[in-house]
């Protein structure tokens, strides 16, 4: 194997015997190699304003991306499954869109780097820590070359002709790249630094948030009133949607599907056929040894627990051990949960130590004996300096399984405290040797072998088979998308919608459903589907394009018209309710028994803050414009905000300790409502109306 080779195959020395891996705690090589140039003339995964992201490239950054987030949930001990590959690939292309805008207003602009600005930040002292960690792999893979800054590396990449030479070039052009890209792009943002607060806005700020107060409110909310006696007629609907309608503009062409999604459970006879295999099982692990009442069926899952009683992690074996054990059998039903039955059958119990204390030493193989013969003699790790690789001393190893008996023989037959070469099949490395030594076994204790079997209760292929032929009867009897809709109910399948745009990699977020998003994207108005499905059958679903839309939802949209509908008939409740109570009380009192309502008490009060989580509608401007001028003290109300007419009193109210300060409110506002909210919507604002067209789902297939 080259040194190339070794640097980009070896992230870590791993030395392993059948899938039982000591793992020295290894400084893990960062990939510095270049990305792989895409297909020339590959087809597009999407256009904006002309320019293509190519499809080869955006698959291959968001398989990145995918494989990067399956990592991160894994190593929080979450689920890496639950990592969704079209929602990445989703996100992924976004960032591509938003990244070949970006680009292009950069160039407009005549933001650019210079080579001097680059050479400041990559040999700045003190080293910064990118560049430092690829000093650190120059001198493990070049040691002779005396490198030991961002100079010397330098050199080094530009000189050396070797293999190693070639990758710590690469590795640094990509870095150097990597660092221009970043640095122009604060450039860009710093462009809209110039947008700063006034001292008007920031008094303003500083205003808004000065008092926090205190209130106590009374409220009744318009769900209080029956909808049937406040109509709202088409056209009161027809006149607000004129008012509203830039809310409903959409940015691309929209496609309504109603869809029937059916998730497969259980049907009465995959029961009963798992409680007889189940029953069965019981009689044959009585019987039979080990777990073979359940071998060949493959129905059965078995994971064999073997460890000291107190370090059992699983709570429902430990739990049923002394069970097990006063059983004659050794055999116990645990429990039928989640559609799952659980069984647990004691293998054996026996005392033993289940851990082993060892030192992990690599050194190359030119120095073993030397390095061998003094660890024997005494010496100490730390005195062998640069021969030793790695080391990881008094490494706490289970012994509790087959891999280690490998291994425990070599560790007993040199004896405890005695170090020697490790024979590890499984080390790919034949320039590196493993010394260890066995320093101890720790105290004996009771260990008990059980096997834990379970039994899941799923939809057989029978019951599979029969609910898609089913769905596939049903649009076939329904053709029409009226008959599709409203046949659904008397059919016992529920109907749902959402949009699809040709962004969309997913419908309603299902795995493998790529290929059902193209098609409500390629269909004709009132079309509907065939039934789709994933290879694991988890789900079958059936679309119907319900409305195209490519400019604006219009009011017959039934979303929009449920939206304006709510909105008029509480705004008629509102001024219904602000009648009749307006002038009728005092006090607070006095409303609470108007309004047959309790007095809440709400703190943290600031015309500068929304309120939505204390019930108040959030950013209401009716509620909040009140606020701005109400005293300590005074009763203000009945006011009718979006969800509830309100009457309150500001009890107790708090000033904000500092007088204002341009600085400060200016950098808050800044933040808040300034260049802060500006950049976070950078993505919008420089998409602006350039056209962005999606290819992407013609590259979605069934599975």
């Amino acid at each position: 194997m080259s040194t190339l080779e070794q640097i980009r195959k070896r992230p870590g020395l791993v030395i392993g015997v059948l899938g039982f891996a000591l793992v020295l705690f290894i400084v893990t090589l960062t990939d510095w190699s270049p990305v792989q140039s895409c297909i020339s003339g590959g087809d597009a995964a999407a256009k904006v304003d002309g320019q293509s992201i190519k499809y080869t490239e955006w698959s291959a950054r968001a398989q990145e991306a995918y494989d990067q987030q399956r990592e991160a949930y894994r190593s929080r001990g979450q689920n890496p499954d639950a990592v969704s590959l079209q929602q990445v690939q989703e996100q992924v292309l976004q960032q591509m869109i938003t990244e070949a805008l970006m680009e292009k207003s950069m160039n407009d602009l005549g933001i650019t780097v210079t080579d001097d600005e680059i050479s400041k930040i990559l040999f700045a002292e003190p080293t910064l820590p990118m560049v430092q960690q690829l000093v650190m792999q120059a001198q493990q893979y070049a040691p002779d070359a005396n490198i030991v800054s961002a100079a010397d590396l330098y050199r080094f990449s530009r000189s050396n002709k070797t293999e190693v030479g070639e990758y710590f070039h690469n590795a640094w052009n990509e870095m150097e790249n990597n660092v221009r890209k970043q640095l122009r792009q604060a450039k860009y943002q710093m462009q809209f630094q110039a947008l700063t607060a006034n001292k008007l806005d920031a008094q303003q700020y500083y205003d808004e948030n000065a008092r926090t107060a205190t209130l106590a409110m009374v409220r009744q909310n318009y769900t209080t009133l029956p909808d049937d006696d406040f109509k709202v007629t088409d056209d009161e609907i027809n006149a607000r949607y004129k008012q509203e309608k830039g809310i409903f503009k959409v940015d691309k062409e929209t496609r309504i599907v109603d869809y029937i999604l059916v998730r497969p459970t259980p049907s009465a006879d995959d029961y009963a056929t798992a409680k007889a295999e189940v029953d069965e099982a019981m009689i044959n692990l009585v019987k039979l040894p080990d777990t073979d009442g359940v071998s060949g069926n493959y129905n059965f899952t078995i994971e064999t627990i073997e460890s000291p009683v107190s370090a059992i992690s699983d709570n429902l074996i430990k739990n049923s051990v002394e069970s097990l054990k006063s059983d004659s059998a050794g055999v116990k039903m645990l429990q039928f949960a989640n559609n799952q039955y659980t069984i647990a059958k004691l293998l054996k119990s026996y005392v033993a130590s289940d851990t082993a204390n060892i030192d992990i030493i690599a050194v190359e193989k030119a120095n073993a004996d030397s390095v061998l013969s003094k660890l024997n003699a005494g010496a100490d790790v730390a005195s062998l300096g640069e021969k030793v690789l790695q080391s990881q001393l008094d490494f706490a190893m289970p012994t509790l399984n087959s891999d280690f008996d490998l291994l425990k023989k070599q560790y007993d037959a040199a004896g405890q405290g005695k170090y020697f070469v490790l024979d590890m099949p499984g080390n790919q490395d034949p320039n590196t040797v493993v010394i260890s030594r066995l320093v101890k076994y720790n105290a004996p204790s009771e260990i008990v072998k059980i096997a834990k079997i379970t039994r899941e209760v799923v939809p057989s292929n029978a019951t599979l088979n029969d609910i898609e032929e089913k769905l596939n009867a049903y649009r076939a009897e329904h053709p029409t998308l009226k008959e599709f809709k409203d046949s659904a109910a008397a059919a016992s399948y529920s109907l749902f919608d959402t949009p699809i745009t040709a962004d969309r990699l997913s419908v309603i977020n299902l795995p493998s459903s790529g290929v059902a998003a193209r098609w409500a994207m390629e269909a004709d108005k009132g079309e509907i589907s065939e039934v789709f499905s994933d290879n694991a059958r988890s789900y079958f679903l059936v679309l119907a394009v319900e409305d195209i839309y490519d400019d604006y939802f219009p009011v017959t949209n039934e979303n929009v018209k449920s939206y304006l509908t709510d909105l008029i008939r509480n705004e008629k409740k509102g001024e219904k309710l602000v009648a009749q109570y307006k002038g009728k009380a005092k006090d607070l009192a006095g409303y609470a028994n108007l309004m047959k309502a309790s007095t809440d008490t709400i703190t943290g009060v600031s015309y500068g803050r929304d309120t939505s989580a204390r019930g108040i509608a959030a950013g209401d401007p009716k509620f909040f414009a009140s606020l701005v001028n109400a005293k300590k003290g005074q009763l203000v109300g009945p006011i009718d905000t979006r969800n509830s007419v309100v009457v309150y009193q500001v009890i107790d109210e708090e000033m904000m300790p500092r007088k204002f300060d341009y600085q400060q409110d200016a950098q808050a506002f800044n933040q808040s409502q300034g260049t802060g909210r500006l950049l976070n919507n950078i993505e919008a604002i420089i998409l602006g109306n350039k056209k962005v067209d999606y290819y992407v789902q013609r590259f979605q297939n069934a599975d």
